[in-house]
């Protein structure tokens, strides 16, 4: 259990069993508040201060402006351009962005017309910058992701993976 609230200069945060500021809390915090204090009413220990529980986990070879507009724009046909638009459009969210189209591949059988180059390297998550392939083939994909989304049967594929990975691309767009 979870609970949090600011007063205008500090959050207080709650929780049970020692628990550590939540990541939907984190995200919240990031993204509309300054940085404050924390007051922690959770049981048995104090959290940790907010900052070091959001610092950004930088990967070696982040996405180049042209490449993170790729994938904001792959991001788009999965969510509401509304929701990705203030997104940092880092390396880990790349992945993610692979992994949820990899799902979106696997479900929909309208992906069957994509080439086995782009379908092959989404099933098997054994490349770490997945995102990569997610821009190299943006064109294809943002096409497939239109064709399905025209066609109620095979929307649901769409609609499950961006409800299963919501929570977590946008924490990794926050850092966490």
């Amino acid at each position: 259990m979870y609970a949090a609230y600011y007063n205008g200069r500090q959050i207080f945060h709650f929780g049970v069993n020692a628990s550590q500021i939540h990541p939907a809390i984190q995200v919240w915090t990031k993204r509309f508040l300054p940085p404050s204090a924390v007051i922690s009413h959770a049981k048995e220990r104090s959290a940790a201060d907010p900052r070091s529980l959001m610092k950004r986990r930088t990967m070696s070879n982040e996405p180049s402006p042209e490449e993170q507009d790729k994938l904001r724009q792959l991001a788009a046909t999965i969510w509401q351009p509304w929701i990705v638009n203030y997104w940092d459009m880092n390396a880990t969210v790349g992945n993610i962005l692979a992994t949820v189209t990899g799902e979106i591949l696997k479900c929909s059988i309208a992906y069957s017309f994509v080439p086995q180059q782009i379908l092959n390297p989404f099933l098997k998550p054994l490349w770490k910058d997945r995102w990569k392939l997610v821009v190299q083939y943006f064109a294809q994909i943002i096409w497939e992701n239109y064709k399905i989304s025209q066609n109620q049967r095979y929307q649901s594929c769409i609609y499950v993976a961006a409800a299963n990975w919501r929570s977590p691309i946008e924490m990794a767009s926050a850092g966490i």
